[in-house]
């Protein structure tokens, strides 16, 4: 078998390098994953950002926003039950006022599709 263990996500983030890329992490920063899902780009951007950065996680599925928490533990990541769309009162409401970066990763995740 191939695939991943029973209980693990299957999606694949995309273009994993350019969203570093471009996106350019670093520490001490705050970035915003409008679109967490399982977690796959949060993982590789809250890396960069060590202890004094933060990454703002937000999910409209609440099955998705538990397996981000739960595959991301111990990172410095706040995870918000939010649609991307809300994420202007999401950030007022977490007294945030501004960002270092955003990502929006709008396509559809393989995970939810295989249920």
């Amino acid at each position: 078998m191939n695939g991943p263990a029973a209980g693990q996500p299957r999606h694949v983030p995309v273009l994993p390098a350019e969203v570093l890329h471009y996106l350019s992490p670093a520490p001490g920063q705050l970035v915003v994953d409008a679109t967490v899902g399982v977690g796959g780009h949060s993982l590789l951007i809250a890396s960069h950002l060590g202890p004094e950065g933060r990454l703002l996680a937000l999910d409209q599925d609440p099955a998705m926003l538990e397996i981000a928490r739960a595959r991301l533990h111990g990172l410095p990541i706040t995870f918000v039950p939010s649609n991307f769309d809300q994420l202007r009162q999401v950030l007022d409401e977490q007294g945030i006022d501004r960002v270092d970066a955003v990502l929006a990763d709008l396509g559809v995740c393989s995970d939810q599709l295989n249920e």
